[in-house]
């Protein structure tokens, strides 16, 4: 994957050392975001994935799912402001469906905000379809959250 300034990003698992980079990050990309020791504890997790998209300044993006009962579960997706519309998640999102299902998973499950629709319309493209609602689900501004799904392998990506 090329970003726009042309420098090469490289998906690779999260370590300990990003945790700091990681935590701010999602400080700036989400309302609520996690906090250092949930992205530590999930780096611990032997049924999680955890996954960064690298510039080689350190992470744009981060995901987090977990292998549970054949599923994937999608925890985590977060991209910094300034790397947005870049492919970035939407690489994520590929390369942590691809390792669930060489991990046996045959389905990706997650929820978002139904007033998030940049991140609706990605999942859509990935295959993702909407299965329910939790109404008020998230706190503090009551917005529902959709739940959606979708078989895994997720489509490869296009080439161009």
């Amino acid at each position: 994957m090329v970003g726009r300034a042309g420098a090469l990003t490289v998906l690779r698992p999260l370590t300990p050392e990003d945790l700091d980079a990681v935590a701010a990050l999602d400080a700036v990309a989400n309302p609520h975001p996690w906090v250092k020791r949930q992205f530590e504890e999930e780096v611990a997790n032997p049924r999680a994935c955890c996954l960064v998209a690298d510039h080689g300044a350190g992470p744009l993006a981060v995901l987090v799912g977990w292998h549970v009962a054949g599923e994937w579960h999608v925890l985590e997706v977060a991209t910094h402001p300034a790397a947005r519309r870049r492919g970035h998640a939407r690489a994520l999102l590929q390369e942590g469906a691809a390792r669930a299902a060489a991990a046996g998973c045959t389905r990706s499950l997650l929820e978002v905000r139904s007033k998030n629709a940049p991140a609706r319309t990605l999942y859509r493209s990935l295959g993702f379809t909407e299965d329910g609602r939790r109404p008020r689900y998230y706190a503090p501004d009551g917005d529902d959250a959709i739940l959606m799904s979708a078989p895994l392998p997720l489509p490869e990506p296009a080439r161009s």
